[in-house]
């Protein structure tokens, strides 16, 4: 357990795809003690037994590993005692783990919008009042951390930088990105193209939030 430090963010994970986020305050020989802010929105309340999914945030890498609720500590602040046991997982965040899946979604060329800072959020605000006007529409074939691959019937040339609206659940995201490879495929009927696009200019709030919403898809694929 010492390849967890103190106070990094943790993702609890329930059996049906709900999520608690909370802090890592003490580790002894194989249970985890986390922190649970009672002021969180997304607050769930864990049982004794419950069998969860735990995603460690912690600096260079991602941690996941499967645990049970041992005990939950009253208190102002809640603290659940936590049993890892199996599963354990390390994942380099420059190889950000990738799931399939099938996501609409619309994206856009313009120049004007390309061109905004994405880093200021008033611009990604004004981007998000015009990109319908210039929107085309597309298929998300992958998703990561850092990018993720698409079909749409427009030839599009690699290097081009794109502006998209990704939803996923109740998060909405205005995200930038470069496309980095194409391929293309043919039927007797029509041409689709396929992407490979990388985010640019994506804050790490968004970029961990994209993260988690990855694990859950894949949480919900083991699952089914």
């Amino acid at each position: 357990m010492s390849v967890f430090n103190l106070m990094s963010k943790v993702e609890l994970i329930t059996e049906n795809g709900e999520i608690t986020f909370g802090l890592i305050q003490d580790l002894v020989e194989n249970r985890l003690y986390v922190s649970i802010s009672p002021d969180d929105r997304e607050f769930k309340l864990l049982k004794q037994d419950d069998k969860i999914k735990c995603i460690v945030y912690d600096k260079a890498r991602i941690l996941g590993f499967d645990g049970v609720i041992l005990n939950r500590i009253a208190g102002d602040m809640p603290i659940y005692e936590i049993l890892s046991y199996e599963n354990f997982e390390i994942i380099q965040r420059r190889e950000y783990v990738r799931v399939k899946t099938s996501l609409p979604f619309i994206y856009t060329d313009n120049k004007q919008l390309t061109k905004l800072n994405f880093n200021d959020y008033s611009q990604v605000t004004k981007a998000f009042e015009k990109i319908k006007e210039f929107s085309k529409d597309g298929i998300i074939l992958d998703l990561s951390g850092g990018g993720l691959k698409f079909a749409s019937e427009e030839s599009i040339q690699v290097g081009m930088i794109l502006v998209f609206v990704l939803e996923l659940l109740d998060d909405i995201f205005m995200l930038k990105g470069e496309v980095v490879h194409k391929n293309i495929k043919t039927s007797s009927n029509k041409t689709v193209y396929n992407y490979g696009m990388k985010f640019i200019e994506i804050n790490e709030k968004n970029r961990e939030k994209i993260i988690r919403h990855v694990f859950k898809i894949m949480r919900k694929n083991k699952i089914k």
